[in-house]
């Protein structure tokens, strides 16, 4: 699974990702213009009803960008030289945090519709706990990128921008995924 995805191109990932969130938002549109035209009192009702399904679509983007980001820990890992060595546990728990976090809080507003008001002072901390968690897996990844790529030690600010883009998987993917699959294949 790991070495299909990392072989895949990063325009179908990125399609499979974000194309039934963008169809989805088509079709929503079409469906508001024309009940808005009918009767206004509905527009409301209409989009609030399509909130949960905005989620599930989003959702295959979510499970999508954690697959690439744990594919790139598990094929350049290993490859890092000794002396850059970083803890992988700490990465391991960082990255099961935020897919729990994230895969949960979706599921949980699709099932209740965004009636989470009562939920709010648990929701929120979680939701929070999980952009840390993703913060730290986007550091390590880059780290781990650079070092392989520049084989020494390195200052963060040097791999501020790698950090960037695997902060927004969908983004890193679109630019670095070539680039991981020669750093893989070099080695």
């Amino acid at each position: 699974m790991i070495d299909k995805i990392l072989k895949t191109k990063p325009g179908l990932l990125i399609g499979l990702s974000l194309g039934p969130f963008v169809l989805g938002h088509i079709i929503t549109g079409v469906r508001v213009m024309v009940i808005s035209f009918e009767d206004m009192h509905k527009f409301r009702d209409v989009l609030s009803s399509y909130q949960p399904i905005a989620y599930a679509l989003l959702l295959p983007m979510v499970i999508i960008s954690l697959l690439w980001l744990w594919a790139v820990y598990a094929r350049l890992y290993p490859k890092v030289p000794a002396k850059t060595k970083m803890h992988s546990l700490k990465f391991k728990i960082g990255f099961c945090i935020t897919a729990i976090d994230f895969i949960g809080m979706f599921v949980f507003i699709i099932f209740t519709g965004n009636q989470f008001n009562n939920h709010l002072a648990i929701i929120f901390p979680l939701y929070v706990l999980g952009i840390f968690s993703l913060a730290y897996c986007a550091y390590f990844l880059a780290k781990v990128y650079k070092a392989l790529l520049l084989r020494e030690t390195l200052k963060f600010s040097e791999y501020l921008e790698d950090f960037f883009m695997f902060l927004i998987p969908p983004a890193g993917m679109f630019t670095m995924h070539a680039k991981i699959k020669e750093l893989i294949e070099k080695d």
